[in-house]
């Protein structure tokens, strides 16, 4: 039982860490990508009018940030190695709980009842 609930305990950890911290980073590279839109759009363009090539030149390397900001580019590479180690870690996790749980194939463990949740 004991550990079963260390299990538990462990992917109660794993899903507040996905919930705080990695979800929270890709909101928040969203609207740095959605910032770096509308500050090209409201101030830059604008003052740009005049000179084309530096309004071009702006416009691609901004457009190089959000693109690196969207799924596979180079701004999200570490997130995304964060992410797929996250979910093997986290499948593990999972793998150990139904081995101490005897559930999804595993046997019952001697002294534990058979997990009606399986």
């Amino acid at each position: 039982m004991a550990k079963v609930q260390a299990s538990n305990e462990c992917k109660r950890a794993f899903t507040a860490y996905k919930i705080n911290w990695l979800n929270e980073y890709r909101k928040a590279m969203n609207s740095y990508a959605g910032a770096l839109g509308e500050i090209y759009t409201k101030e830059v363009a604008p003052d740009f009018f005049n000179r084309e090539g530096e309004r071009q030149d702006f416009y691609r390397e901004m457009t190089r940030r959000v693109e690196g900001v969207r799924d596979g580019g180079y701004l999200m590479a570490d997130y995304e190695r964060v992410v797929a180690q996250y979910d093997a870690d986290f499948k593990a996790v999972i793998d150990s709980y139904n081995r101490a749980a005897g559930c999804y194939g595993y046997p019952t463990p001697a002294g534990l009842a058979p997990n009606p949740n399986c």
